[in-house]
Parts: structure tokens; C-alpha cells; sequence
């Protein structure tokens, strides 16, 4: 549960990860949840092309439509080895459970510090993937 007092929540059974909602921005008290999905289960999986792949398991994340006053963060693990720049790691989301599209990042390091140190002790812990989002829709 978060309110207007803010949260932060972090996943059960070392799946490491981690939601952060800063003071002020839930709207009302809302339940967060947030699951892995197995791509196997999935009827719409997201599309690959030839040597993409997963860097993590899917992430379902409740609830639909929820709306915030302002950014969280929600950090993922991922297991994608970036190789300097050969590499890079794309974000997909889903809001429908059918059709997939890239998730688009508007915020910059500074934003993701500053909500860090005005509401929780970052832990910095490395090989995570930051998103900052005013809106939950199924993240995956």
C-alpha cells in the first residue's frame, strides 16, 4: 500500500526488484502490485528480432490505469552484458497485453537522483535498470 506519505517496496525471493514513490505523488492510497511473468505463459509475448533476447523476465504491474502526481522508480535486474556499446538494452512495454511498444525514458539522471534523495536513501546497488514513470500500464 502507498499514500500520500509515499513508499518503497522490494520484491520477495531475491527477484531484486524495487519500487520507490516519492512523498506526494500518489494521488490516493493505492495497492502496488507487481509479479513476473514467464514470456512461455504469455499469449502476446513481445516481438523479437533475430539476436534479440529477453534481458529479464516479464514484469506485470498493477494497478492498470493507476496514475501519479509526479515520478517513481521501479528497478529491475537485469542479466544483459552491454559489451561497451555493442550492446544495448531497449525497454517494452504493454498496456493492453497485446501489442507491445517501446517505452520511452523522459527523464535524465539528475531527475532520477533528485527523486532518490528527496524521498529515500539510494542503496546504489549496480546492474539495475532505472525507468521513471507517471503512469503504471503493464510494464513488461
Amino acid at each position: 500500500m502507498v499514500d500520500a506519505r509515499g513508499g518503497a517496496m522490494r520484491g520477495c525471493r531475491h527477484s531484486g526488484v524495487r519500487i520507490i514513490i516519492p512523498p506526494r505523488k500518489a494521488s490516493m492510497p493505492m495497492r502496488i502490485t507487481c509479479r513476473y511473468l514467464r514470456k512461455e505463459k504469455l499469449i502476446h509475448p513481445p516481438p523479437l528480432m533475430e539476436g534479440e533476447a529477453c534481458a529479464s523476465r516479464i514484469l506485470e504491474m498493477g494497478p492498470v490505469g493507476a496514475r501519479f502526481l509526479g515520478p517513481v522508480i521501479i528497478e529491475v535486474p537485469h542479466f544483459a552484458s552491454t559489451r561497451g556499446k555493442e550492446r544495448e538494452i531497449t525497454i517494452l512495454r504493454s498496456d493492453t497485453g497485446e501489442s507491445w511498444r517501446e517505452h520511452v525514458l523522459e527523464a535524465s539522471e539528475e531527475a532520477v537522483q533528485e527523486v532518490l534523495n528527496e524521498s529515500f536513501e539510494g542503496e546504489g546497488e549496480a546492474f539495475f535498470l532505472t525507468l521513471i514513470i507517471t503512469k503504471i500500464n503493464s510494464i513488461n
